[in-house]
């Protein structure tokens, strides 16, 4: 009989598991900022954590039966973690510095480098993780009295600690970080390795008072094969060596699973810190309430074997059945987030909840088979702490392997689907073992393995290829329009039409560039966010970063570029060739991808002897840096991303401010939308703290942070020379920058400005990264009107301050200040949705500087706009009149000129609507929806042979056309041919 006080014990390592976890994830975000975000500074990294776990249940639990008072040798395991953990901040710098100094400037081989990686990271890692790993079977020892009851401990323990990392995960990811820091959440986690310490003394000292404490007891065998091998032993039997390769399996599938849904997820859910936050604890819920479980039963199951069979199969069946429910998730997401008014947290609980009951039943079965096999090998022997340390050894060197095959293997090589397919061979080998393995098999077994065989067989039939773009590519992309209700939204998501041109699941993400087929329009994708398109906004600010700081820059001849993406500000860069241009990209699918937007990009991933492109973490590659550069331009992906927000941080600035060369450019993306004033204010601040001379440079829904250790000097001359050389002001042209006073224009604001911009903000840097928490919760709110807002309340004429410019160019500027006033406040009313205002205010600057395609865009835009809205209010002759004023200004705009048919065609202008979609099928003979309407336009004029050729077009460019709808217009054809040669009866 157990006593209340021993009772407690597994809350105490629900508080392990919690603490545990807390500092794996500070830890690992630690060192990732030292050994880079690659895919294998992330794998060198849980892979010294992993193999510190594995070492420590083997090592310790070959003592833990041993041991006199297991518990408070427990007790002190907690306590040296604990105080581990407050000194390692330290070590951290230290192996940071030595990391530097063992490769700053030496080109080591990618093996070279990772093995590095691994000595320093399992050095710093080894004395903390082998503790605890060996406080399972530590615990064990004490916890677990009776072989009869051997299992129900076990799963209670392994359940209690599990459910603990839960809690650890749900915390850190949720509250301690953001508001807590990275060094002050190590506290609180450590503090709790105390508080454990000393609650197990006090059961210790309780027990030892009362008496109630006596050693194991070895109550009865459970009978499992013969005599001969249930003997007492440290030696295990061949069945016991068999079970050992199941739990070897069982985690090798386990975190090869893990990593290939968390990139299936990400594709809907997002990929921010509380998407992976949420997938992890989805995850390990499962596990632990599959332990808890199994726990109320393992101790009486007959046929163990059998049981650890049908759990392996369970997984490898589940798995698979998921696999189309993945292709689902996005439109149900979509229209999820319309259900809750684009809300961060109410979208967040619920992508919670789809994540965990998507992945509830294999993780179910995956927690329930650690206490199974943990049962099965360690009791019958005299060793059983010994038992359970080798188990989970074994089951954590497996989950090593599972996880680098998963990612390194697996996804690059055969996609996510076929991946989980090859994984689960794992759980179904396992099976096979297992069933092969038990001596008391039946016909239930070979039941078991036929089934399997007949299920492998018609799953991988019938399960369709994995759309790695989810349904085209549909989610996120720019410029669709969801509007306010599920039936619109579920139209727009289902008829937008997008023609995929590339499809790549790289090592770190799945990479995607599609063609939107209504506007003409290239995106690129990363993980299901769009990060860069051939939109006009878009590429504007992309060739900034290139050529502005090359403008700025005293002299230019080492460049770096962080993030490829479509390839423009690299590209941008190749144009100058007395220049030496390194672009760093993480992705390696992304060269693939910019190679779509080489008429953009100046073919900027084809060879040249002065570019070169490297894959690696571009902070970790500034960080290794030898020497100095004069240009290091920065076009990161969002900072709502995981990992992201740490290309912002006041940190990663000063590293940056001292690879510069004297005089040397520091260029800054800085977008203006899915970022509230605050944070905002909190990456400029985080910038211009570091920097003693910055500016801020603006292109419409983009502002660029220059920065440089020197005064930065806006060279007349020197612009007007580069402007001279004709390759690259066509470059500029293209985003209506090839004048001087356009490029100086865009100069909004010094750093004293700045300064008193952003107040006292709190800064963003590696210990409190504050974008990485804050920026996720307005991803989906519209937030560049206010940004753009409280921006230029700061815009000043820049340009007074110039030096050399003559009277002429002065006036330019005057007059192009004054219209560019009028613009900004036309394009704060157009990002907020105040169409006809807008309106007003791009006339005016128009006014001013009739040759500024910019305000004629957004003209057109504006005009576009407000004939969507008369069309849905039944005005077609005044949405007619917003079109065509929009076609005036965007000529060569499909989405207008489409809608400016269907305006035609609701008006019964059906002579103009001809016109229109003539244009239409003409300039894009690609767009389904082209096809239809100029089908349709042909019926009514009884041009049956052209509008049945129109037809069939739409149905092949789109074969989902095969509908209710199109039977409906295929039976208007009908009749009208029937009547005019005079059948109307049939």
């Amino acid at each position: 009989m157990r006593d209340n006080a021993s009772r407690l014990v597994p809350f105490l390592f629900i508080f392990s598991g919690m603490s545990s976890l807390i500092l794996e994830i500070v830890w690992t975000k630690q060192m990732i900022l030292t050994f880079g975000m690659t895919a294998a500074g992330v794998a060198t990294v849980l892979t010294a954590f992993m193999a510190g776990l594995s070492l420590g249940s083997y090592v310790l639990g070959k003592f833990g039966n041993r041991f006199k008072n297991p518990l408070t040798v427990y007790g002190k395991l907690e306590l040296i973690i604990g105080v581990y953990a407050l000194l390692l901040p330290w070590f951290f710098d230290f192996i940071t510095q030595f990391f530097i100094y063992l490769v700053q400037g030496e080109q080591y081989s990618f093996f070279v480098q990772s093995i590095i990686r691994f000595i320093l990271s399992f050095s710093v890692l080894i004395i903390p993780t082998t503790l605890m790993g060996g406080t399972l079977p530590v615990l064990s020892a004490y916890y677990i009295r009776s072989e009869e009851k051997f299992g129900k401990s076990l799963g209670l323990l392994y359940s209690a600690n599990t459910s603990g990392a839960v809690l650890g995960t749900l915390i850190s990811g949720f509250l301690l970080l953001e508001y807590l820091g990275s060094f002050k959440t190590t506290i609180f986690a450590a503090c709790f390795n105390f508080i454990i310490c000393g609650a197990a003394y006090v059961i210790s000292y309780h027990e030892r008072v009362s008496g109630a404490r006596g050693r194991l007891e070895k109550t009865r065998r459970v009978e499992q094969g013969p005599q001969s091998e249930r003997a007492h032993s440290r030696s295990l039997s061949p069945t016991q060596k068999a079970v050992l390769i199941c739990a070897f399996l069982s985690g090798f599938a386990a975190l090869s699973l893990e990593v290939i849904w968390a990139r299936m997820l990400v594709l809907s859910i997002g990929s921010s810190t509380y998407a992976f936050t949420t997938i992890l604890v989805s995850f390990l819920i499962g596990i632990a309430g599959g332990s808890y479980v199994i726990s109320k039963w393992v101790d009486r199951f007959r046929q163990p074997l059998l049981a650890l069979a049908g759990l392996q199969i369970g997984i490898g069946i589940l798995s698979l059945l998921l696999l189309p429910l993945f292709e689902f998730l996005p439109i149900i997401l979509d229209v999820l987030k319309i259900l809750h008014n684009y809300e961060w947290l109410p979208f967040t609980l619920t992508a919670f909840a789809i994540s965990f009951l998507v992945l509830l039943g294999p993780t179910l079965f995956m927690g329930a088979t650690f206490p199974l096999v943990g049962r099965f090998v360690a009791v019958g022997n005299v060793d059983q702490s010994a038992g359970i340390g080798l188990v989970y050894s074994t089951n954590t060197i497996g989950s090593i392997f599972g996880s680098f095959t998963g990612g390194f293997l697996l996804i690059p090589l055969v996609g996510v689907k076929y991946a989980v397919f090859i994984t689960v061979l794992a759980n179904f080998l396992a099976s096979f073992i297992m069933i092969l393995s038990d001596k008391q098999r039946s016909w239930k077994s070979y039941l078991l393995l036929s089934g399997l065989v007949i299920f492998m067989a018609v799953n991988f039939t019938i399960v369709g290829k994995w759309d790695a773009l989810l349904h085209r590519g549909l989610m996120g992309i720019q410029g669709a329009e969801i509007r306010s209700t599920v039936d619109q939204a579920q139209k727009a998501l289902v008829e937008r039409e997008v023609q995929t041109l590339y499809v790549k699941e790289g090592i770190q993400s799945t990479v995607a560039v599609i063609k939107d087929l209504t506007s003409d329009i290239m995106a690129l994708k990363i993980d299901g966010k769009t990060v860069a398109s051939s939109h006009y906004q878009d590429m504007r600010v992309q060739k900034m970063l290139g050529h502005l700081p090359m403008l700025l820059a005293k002299k230019g001849q080492k460049a770096l570029v962080v993030g490829l993406g479509t390839g423009m500000t690299f590209g941008a860069l190749g144009l100058y060739p007395q220049l030496q241009t390194t672009c760093i990209e993480l992705e390696a699918a992304v060269i693939g991808a910019a190679e779509y937007f080489s008429e953009y990009n100046n073919a900027a991933v084809s060879p040249k002897p002065h570019t070169k492109i490297v894959i690696d973490d571009g902070r970790n590659y500034i960080l290794k840096l030898s020497g100095t550069v004069d240009i290091i331009t920065m076009d990161p992906i969002h900072p709502w991303v995981a990992g992201a927000a740490s290309l912002f941080s006041r940190d990663h600035f000063m590293v940056c401010l001292d690879k510069l060369s004297p005089g040397g450019i520091m260029c800054l993306w800085a977008p203006l939308y899915q970022l509230d004033p605050v944070d905002y204010k909190t990456m400029v601040r985080s910038f211009v703290d570091v920097f003693p001379h910055s500016q801020i440079w603006y292109t419409n829904t983009d502002a660029i942070l220059i920065g440089s250790n020197r005064p930065i000097h806006v060279d007349v001359a020197r612009i007007q020379n580069i402007l001279q050389n004709e390759i690259i002001r066509q470059d500029l042209a293209q985003v209506n920058l090839d004048s001087l006073e356009s490029i100086l224009i865009s100069y909004w604001a010094n750093r004293t400005e700045l300064l008193k911009f952003v107040g006292n903000v709190p800064l963003n840097d590696d210990d409190l990264p504050i974008l990485e928490y804050n920026v996720p919760r307005h991803r989906f709110k519209k937030t560049i009107h206010t940004s753009l807002y409280i921006l230029n309340q700061i815009r000043s004429p820049q340009y007074k301050n110039i030096e050399l410019l003559t009277a002429n160019q002065i006036e330019k500027l005057n007059t192009l200040y004054q219209s560019e006033g009028l613009a900004i406040k036309g394009k704060i009313l157009f990002f907020a949705g105040n169409h006809l205002p807008a309106k007003k205010y791009f006339k005016q600057a128009i006014d001013l500087s009739p040759s500024q395609s910019d305000y004629k865009y957004f003209l057109g835009a504006s005009c576009n706009r407000l004939g969507k809205d008369a069309a849905a209010a039944g005005k077609p002759e005044a949405a007619i009149l917003d079109f065509e004023e929009a076609v005036s200004y965007l000529p060569d705009d499909l989405d207008v000129h489409y809608n400016l048919g269907v305006a035609y065609n609701n008006a019964g202008r059906f002579k103009k609507e001809l016109r229109e979609n003539i244009w239409l099928v003409q300039h894009q003979p690609l767009l389904s929806a082209g096809h239809l309407a100029l089908a349709d336009t042909y019926v009514r004029f009884d041009m049956f042979s052209e509008a049945l050729r129109h037809y069939e077009k739409a149905v092949y460019l789109n074969p989902s056309l095969k509908t209710a709808e199109l039977a409906t217009r295929m039976k208007t054809l009908e009749q009208r041919l029937l009547k005019k040669i005079g059948i109307p009866g049939l």
